[in-house]
């Protein structure tokens, strides 16, 4: 295997300093526009450095007078802000679950007996 492009950096808790959770919302992520490059005759997905800067500033530094981008450090904000959009959406998951409960009991309490059976209200529903 060749290991001259592939990254590694040191993430082992007793060799790091100072240890916080991450702050990146999937509105910071979402923020991100995602381009087609063409560099000669090669074309990649990508962003632009100072697209990225704004967000991540730790992915972004200098070279002879340019940005350039380590993809490596995108990485864990990403995942961050993916672990917080499944975190939001299970609550919100378990929210509805909890009112659509309560919304079946009155249905059965109402003397609608078809829907105390289901665990949905069917969309094409008559309501009387």
């Amino acid at each position: 295997m060749d290991n001259k492009n592939v990254q590694r950096t040191m993430s082992d808790k007793r060799n790091s300093w100072r240890v916080a959770e991450a702050q990146v919302s999937l509105d910071d992520v979402l923020n991100i526009p995602v381009y087609r490059i063409q560099v000669g005759e090669h074309f990649y997905d990508g962003v632009i450095a100072d697209d990225l800067e704004t967000i991540v500033p730790q992915a972004v530094s200098e070279s002879h007078g340019r940005k350039i981008i380590d993809y490596g450090m995108i990485v864990a904000p990403l995942l961050k802000a993916f672990q917080n959009y499944v975190k939001d959406s299970r609550e919100l998951i378990d929210g509805l679950r909890e009112d659509m409960k309560v919304v079946m009991s009155l249905l059965a309490e109402k003397q609608y007996p078809r829907f105390a059976k289901r665990n949905i209200v069917a969309k094409d529903t008559k309501w009387e």
